[in-house]
């Protein structure tokens, strides 16, 4: 009988042994080792960091803008299977602080890091673009000035004084109306400006964004009014079925403005002798042509002046 007990109590404390090593193996509560994070961008940021232990089932990390966090704050759950982790935190409101602490929990409990806080970059309130409805260099005569910003303007901080267009006398021509919306401000002008005249766009920096950061500078724009007059021909001399010319008379042709000179060349206008052409060579001044032949015509002969749309003013408008 003393054998058989003390076999059994051999055996009751062998099994008190695994049984041990096994809860040492399985339950272990996960430890802090390592917590980094990366340089803050306007709305993100990459947390990643390190815990000991076993069988960890959820890892991640909260975060809120108040420093009494909870673990019912807002949550990224890692994907992990080696205790290690790399989370983003995104859709963060620039300029703003915001506190976070990692956790690892298993069938123990929850780990929880120290608290700690970064600050997202808040990038500086520019103006992106702006555009001049028939462009820079062409614009409509009643245009619509469409201004860009690369963030939300403060509707409120904007005053009719920040904004301004002139002639190159300094003389405001605003007449229109504004509008704001999200990034941008629209100004549509309700009469027309002065045709081929350069104007000047004046932004001061006491616009806000929703952040209440003005503008880093004042902004200035220029455009040109394009030419809306079409050129037409007002006069030509000798004049149509004229008798009795001079052969060796130059043509003189006058326009209602005045024409690019590069645009006359024997192809946009040509004297003709029937159907052939009188060698000639030309001069432009303004709103006159002059066509002189090479040589005298020839007497008792009709000719004709031909001038095709070719022929443009200024801004490039051809005839009509």
């Amino acid at each position: 009988m003393k054998q058989v007990f003390n076999v059994f109590t051999l055996s009751v404390l062998v099994a008190g042994l695994v049984m041990s090593c096994k809860k040492d193996e399985t339950d272990i509560a996960p430890v802090v080792l390592e917590i980094a994070r990366g340089i803050a961008s306007e709305n993100s940021i990459f947390i990643s960091g390190e815990f000991s232990g076993t069988g960890i089932t959820e890892i991640g990390v909260v975060y809120s803008t108040s420093p009494e966090l909870e673990l019912s704050d807002t949550k990224i759950v890692a994907e992990t299977d080696d205790n290690k982790f790399l989370v983003k935190l995104s859709e963060l409101e620039e300029g703003t602080t915001y506190y976070y602490m990692s956790y690892a929990s298993n069938k123990i409990g929850t780990t929880v890091s120290k608290v700690d806080s970064f600050t997202t970059y808040t990038s500086q309130f520019e103006v992106l673009s702006i555009s001049v409805s028939g462009g820079n260099n062409s614009a409509d005569l009643k245009p619509t000035i469409d201004i860009t910003f690369n963030k939300e303007i403060d509707a409120l901080s904007f005053k009719t004084s920040s904004f301004m267009v002139a002639n190159l006398t300094g003389n405001s021509v605003l007449s229109g109306n504004f509008s704001l919306s999200g990034q941008k401000i629209s100004y549509q002008f309700n009469r027309d400006l002065e045709e081929l005249t350069r104007y000047i766009i004046f932004l001061k920096n006491d616009v806000l964004d929703t952040k209440g950061h003005s503008l880093s500078q004042n902004y200035t724009w220029q455009f040109v009014t394009r030419d809306e007059s079409v050129p037409n021909i007002v006069s030509v001399y000798p004049s149509d079925n004229s008798t009795d010319v001079i052969v060796s008379s130059d043509i003189t042709v006058y326009f209602s403005e005045a024409i690019e000179p590069s645009s006359v060349n024997s192809s946009t206008v040509q004297l003709l002798n029937g159907i052939n052409i009188v060698p000639t060579t030309f001069s432009v001044d303004s709103d006159k042509l002059t066509i002189t032949p090479t040589d005298d015509l020839n007497q008792d002969t009709e000719y004709t002046i031909l001038i095709t749309t070719g022929v443009t003013d200024l801004s490039g408008t051809g005839l009509v």
